[in-house]
């Protein structure tokens, strides 16, 4: 697997990815599958434990934003977590089918290609993950510096057992500790890979034009210099137009495959994100709200926000490249080619009006347009909780 290496590697920390070079070791394959149903058990009890604490407290707005906020995400990390580990071997399929001979980088110029967009997911990834594991650092610190009489739980959640006492309390808080970051790196993590696949869309629609690009300086070059006959030139044209066509069709049914993958974690991200949105936004206007909690809120809602124009932009950027590739393809030297070679480029041409539309389950689009959405919803939303509260 040579794309997303390091995010992959951060995922199997988290216990939803089992490393490739262990499946034939059957030991280590049971005790990581005892790690991953843990993490999903973990996070599902943590899920039912604050549900029961909300259905049996009194209704007060602020209370409810406070359990959403956190209630949300936890659903989100238990969502994502359990459609990687049902959806493994389909996002292997995903991961192999940029193995393909023409998929692989050629020269210099693609390696580099590759190797910044490897590089750029990497530092995606750590930098995203620093900001959400600093804004729980944030919630985690809250109480320490609260009174002991009045101090909540960093999650809180229904216990059948008084809290107050200082041991109940300190078990409780360790328990959630670790759960709570691996929950947070999980929720991060995932996202960055679904981004990372769609990313490798556009860098496959990049080396297809360099070939494209490069194609008549070769033919121009083997002609003067005589490297080789006639005959020869044409053959190369010939096969290296019937590969761009092929590989132009491939980078098709891979962005379908893609959207056909992770179809139910956007839709997901897209809507628990609006409400997520709505409930820090609200959080953060109602009364005195302590500035620990201020920092992990705005961190986190910055995080929430990076993540979802993420996959907006790079959804967008795949629509626009492949309607730029037909004029890419327009403003080769044709004249350098033959007129089979012509027909051939007419024919991709005509392929690449249609462009690649990353859309999941008919409801959402990855472009710039869906994240305004989000954001029109995001602001409806929080209007209809601020005067729910208005009016209570």
């Amino acid at each position: 697997m040579r794309s997303l290496t390091f995010t992959f590697k951060v995922l199997s920390l988290c216990g939803i990815w089992l490393p490739l070079h262990w499946q034939s070791h059957r030991r280590l394959r049971l005790f990581y599958k005892i790690f991953s149903i843990s993490t999903v058990v973990l996070t599902n009890i943590f899920i039912l434990l604050q549900g029961l604490l909300l259905a049996l407290s009194e209704f007060d707005w602020q209370f409810l934003a406070e359990i959403l906020f956190t209630l949300l995400t936890a659903f989100s990390v238990s969502f994502k977590a359990t459609n990687f580990l049902m959806r493994r071997d389909k996002i292997i399929c995903l991961a192999d089918m940029l193995l393909k001979s023409w998929c692989i980088p050629r020269n210099a110029v693609e390696i580099e290609m590759e190797s910044r967009i490897n590089e750029f997911l990497r530092v995606f990834t750590i930098y995203f993950n620093a900001l959400a594991q600093l804004s729980l650092a944030c919630l985690l610190i809250m109480p320490l510096v609260q009174d002991p009489d009045k101090r909540e739980l960093p999650f809180r959640m229904w216990l059948p057992y008084d809290i107050r006492n200082q041991w109940n309390y300190w078990s409780t808080y360790v328990i959630e500790v670790g759960p709570m970051i691996v929950g947070i790196l999980l929720n991060v993590t995932t996202d960055v890979v679904v981004s990372g696949f769609v990313l490798q869309a556009c860098i496959q629609l990049d080396m297809l034009k360099h070939r494209l690009n490069k194609l008549p300086n070769i033919v121009k070059v083997a002609k003067r210099k005589r490297l080789a006959s006639e005959e020869v030139v044409r053959s190369f044209e010939r096969k290296t137009l019937h590969q761009a066509a092929r590989h132009h069709d491939y980078i098709i049914k891979y962005a379908k495959v893609v959207t056909e993958t992770f179809d139910v974690v956007i839709v997901e991200q897209f809507f628990a994100g609006a409400l997520i949105f709505s409930v820090i936004i609200y959080v953060l206007t109602i009364g005195k709200v302590p500035i620990l909690q201020k920092l992990m809120s705005v961190g986190y809602l910055i995080c929430m926000l990076g993540e979802l124009f993420a996959y907006c932009w790079f959804g967008n950027e795949i629509t626009l490249k492949s309607l730029e590739f037909s004029d890419d393809i327009y403003k080769i030297d044709w004249m350098a080619l033959s007129d089979s070679s012509n027909k051939k480029l007419i024919f991709i041409m005509m392929r690449a009006t249609q462009p690649i539309i990353m859309s999941y389950g008919h409801l959402v689009i990855l472009n710039i347009e869906s994240f305004k959405s989000i954001l029109k919803i995001t602001y409806t939303a929080f209007n209809i909780l601020k005067e729910s509260t208005s009016t209570t």
